[in-house]
Formats: C-alpha cells, structure tokens, sequence
C-alpha cells in the first residue's frame, strides 16, 4: 500500500470513529454516559485497529472539537480538554503496545506452527513438565507414528520398556543442564524400534520456572543399520585374514613335510647307499606314499577353490534324497567292511527335494568317509533323516575316536584336523560346508568329547534358494 493510501485510511478511520463518538454522545443523556468515554473509544479503536498515527490524528480532531464536546466554563473545558489529552494518549501507547505483542505472538506462532507442519526428517515434541506431550509436528507422525489421540500421553512410550530408568534419567539431566542429548534405539507407536538421535531442551520462563520440555529426534535406524554392517564385515576380514594366515602355515607345513620325505629318500637313493632290493622297493614305496599326499591336497584344493568360486555349475533339478544317500553308502562300504564296521541305515522310501544330485552325493560321501576314517574297527555308523514341512535334516553319527570341543567351532574350517598326522588333506568338511550352503542349508557338528564319537547334521530345504528366487 502507497504512504498515500495509508494516510488516507488513517485519517479516514479517525474521522469516522470521532463522528461516531459526537454523534453517540450527543444522542445518550449526560447522567447516562461522560461525554468524553465515547470520545476515547473511537481513540482506542483508531490506535487497535489501524495505528498510532489514527489515534493520535482521533485524539487531535477531539481536541479541536472539544468546545462541542466538553460544555461548561471555560476553566472546566481547559481541565478536560488536558486530562482528554493526557488520558487518550497513554490509551494510545497502551494499545499501539499491546497490539505488537499480540502481533509478535500470533507471529511466533505462526511460525512455529509452519515450523511444525514443514519439519519432517526430525521429530519436535513438546511436553508438560512431567513429560506429557502437548504438541508435537509432522515428523513426529512420520517417524514416530503419533496421531491425535496421542496428546495427553507421556514421552516415556518412546523409551523402550527394558530401560526402565532412562525417561526419568533424561528428564533429571536436561533440568539440571539446560538440555541432555543422546543416541539410543526408541520405540514407535507400533512397537517396532528405530535408532534415534535426540536433543532433549528445557524450555523455562522469565523468572526462571520449568514450564516442560522440547524433544527433538531424528531417525537415525538406516545408518546405523551402515555402520553395524560395517563393523560385522570388518570383523569378519579380520577373522578371514586370521583364518587365512592359519591356512597358509598349515599348507606350507602339508607341503614341506612330503616334500622333505621324498627329496629325503631321493639324495639316498642317487648317493647309492641303497644297496638291497628292498631297501630300494621300501624308498620308491615312501616316496609314492608322499606324492600321494601331495596330490590329495592339490585335488583338494583345486576342489574347495572351484565350489568357492562358483565354477561348477548349479544344475538344480528334482531328485531322490534316499537314493543318493543310498549310493554314498554302498560307495564307502567296501572301506567299512574292511574295517568291520556296522551301518545302520534308515529306510529308502522317496524323499523328493529340489537339489544338484552331484553335489548332494559329494557332501553325503565326504560325511561318510570321515566317519569311517575316524572310527576305529567293529564300531557303527548311523544315517537316519527326518523329515519336516520345509525341510529334511539327515544325520550321520559314530562310534569313533569323537571331536575335542576347543575344535568342535572350527571343524568345517580348512586344513582343521582333530588329530594331526590324520590322514587326507583336511579340506573334506570344508567342502561339505560349502555345497551345503550353496543349497540354502546348513550342517553342524557335535561330540560329547575324544573317544565318545561325532555327529553330524546336514539340514536341507525341500526347495532350493536358486528355486524360491526364481519363483
């Protein structure tokens, strides 16, 4: 609006309120009214409803017009023309101030609710002091879940119930310090947690008096969630690496050790102290019986390396359970007779699974072979399975020299042995671990201690990972 225009209503709005008061006044009996109360009304509203610079224009046209207004002597005129005067310009001050708190509040307000309506990554709530909540924004319904049935309930529904003391705890620190912050997980309405960081502020009055508090949160859960992961996979390189460093002084011991025996019985050989027959036959017998071992480990480790890098392709397909764990049976079955070892096996009726037949039949020889490798002669092997809704779990157990339980942990870790001059490379549960795993199921371990035997426990799902995600 133009400084003309605004001059133009301030002067329009002063005549009209002091026309109005002359005319009301001149209608209402003296006894009735004081001709001048009317007269100070049209001031107040000028000053109210338009400015200062109405009122005062209000207060001068009364002024002008007081020989009209006040009758009497003309010392009684001067009197009320100067308390008129006095009296309608503190009027005046007293609305022009009133009208800017009352402007600056509704301000404030309006702000603060903007403020309320558009913040929505943070959370504000605003409590009584003993935490019931009398306002809080939009954020608050976003993250948080509240809703207007929800004022009036306490702050403490966001503190999970297992710690019992940290709503009163936060409440103490924040009146004692101005404000407390923390970082902690806090509950939704729904009850499902979120990781939150929260500022809690104590809003106080000019003397000083604890009026309630500002919570203020903001839903830290997704980088939390970052940094847990984070800290896991680096624990986990950590254990890799230490796995690792394991592996490589375990092979190098597998591989220097052959080794050392041939190329041993080799210089003997070449320095012709062998003179005998058999002296010869018993070299040439250590040396193959050493490159043996060298080959089972190479092998092994081709193998492990080739199921780890995903070489071997996935051919997933309907197959018999029972049938394959028949076949790794009668595939170990010679070298358990030559030990006279008894098998127990459980029935052969169908049990149908979508799974790679080959892999299947490797893990269940893998589990049989250590079985027969480690229990001593006329001692017994179980192989039941049982069955549920989503999966089978088939168990092998013996009556061999059992597994120590500092090992029990590490058992599917490659090159572990319970016993060290064992024979084999050390990487036949390692494998059987993985192809598991590569069927989406699991296979653990467990021995009631050395000379007690060993189970184990292969759980396989009906239905392959490679299945369920195609479906």
């Amino acid at each position: 609006m133009s400084p003309g225009a605004v001059h133009i209503k301030t002067y329009t709005v002063a005549i009209l309120s002091v026309a109005v008061a002359i005319f009301a006044t001149a209608a209402i009996p003296f006894h009735a009214a004081p001709n001048y109360v009317l007269l100070m009304l049209a001031v107040f509203v000028s000053a109210w409803y338009v400015g200062p610079l109405a009122a005062f224009a209000a207060i001068a046209i009364g002024a002008v017009l007081s020989g009209t207004i006040f009758k009497g002597p003309p010392e009684e005129l001067v009197i009320r023309t100067v308390l008129f005067l006095a009296a309608s310009s503190a009027l005046t001050l007293w609305a022009y101030r009133e009208k800017r708190l009352q402007s600056a509040v509704e301000l404030s307000n309006s702000r603060f609710r903007l403020l309320m309506d558009n913040v929505t990554d943070y959370a504000i709530l605003v409590t009584a002091p003993d935490g019931i909540i009398l306002d809080f924004n939009s954020g608050a319904k976003r993250i948080i879940g509240l809703d207007a049935a929800d004022h009036g309930r306490s702050l403490r529904m966001i503190f999970p119930p297992d710690e019992r003391n940290a709503f009163e705890e936060e409440l103490s620190s924040a009146e004692q310090n101005g404000e407390t912050r923390d970082e902690r997980w806090h509950l939704r309405k729904d009850g499902s947690r979120f990781w939150g960081y929260g500022i809690l502020t104590v809003l106080r009055d000019h003397d000083g008096g604890l009026k309630g508090y500002v919570k203020i949160l903001r839903d830290l859960t997704r980088q939390k969630t970052a940094e847990d992961e984070r800290n896991t996979m680096f624990q986990e390189l950590e254990n890799t690496n230490d796995v690792l460093e394991q592996m490589v002084a375990t092979l190098a011991h597998d591989i220097r050790v052959p080794l050392t025996a041939i190329l041993g019985w080799t210089a003997i050989r070449k320095s012709g102290q062998l003179k005998k027959e058999s002296e010869i036959d018993h070299a040439f017998t250590v040396i193959e019986r050493n490159a043996q071992k060298q080959l089972e480990l190479m092998e092994g480790l081709l193998e492990l390396y080739r199921v780890k890098s995903r070489q071997a392709e996935a051919d997933f397909k309907t197959c018999n359970l029972s049938a394959i764990i028949y076949d790794a049976v009668e595939t170990i079955r010679l070298a358990a007779e030559s030990k006279k070892l008894r098998i127990d096996l459980f029935d052969c009726e169908p049990r149908i699974l979508t799974a790679n037949p080959t892999w299947l039949t490797q893990i269940f020889t893998n589990l049989l072979q250590n079985a027969v490798k480690f229990t001593p002669p006329r001692g017994s092997i179980h192989v039941t399975c049982q069955t549920s809704a989503a999966s089978f779990r088939i168990t092998i157990s013996d009556s061999g020299i059992g597994i120590p339980h500092n090992l029990l942990p590490h058992i599917f870790v490659p090159f572990k042995r319970g016993v060290s001059d064992a024979p084999g490379a050390g990487l036949g549960l390692a494998i059987v671990r993985e192809l598991v795993e590569k069927h989406g199921g699991s296979v653990c371990a467990d021995s009631a201690g050395e000379g007690k035997g060993a189970t184990f426990v292969v759980e396989l799902p009906l239905r392959s990972h490679h299945e369920k995600r195609a479906a």
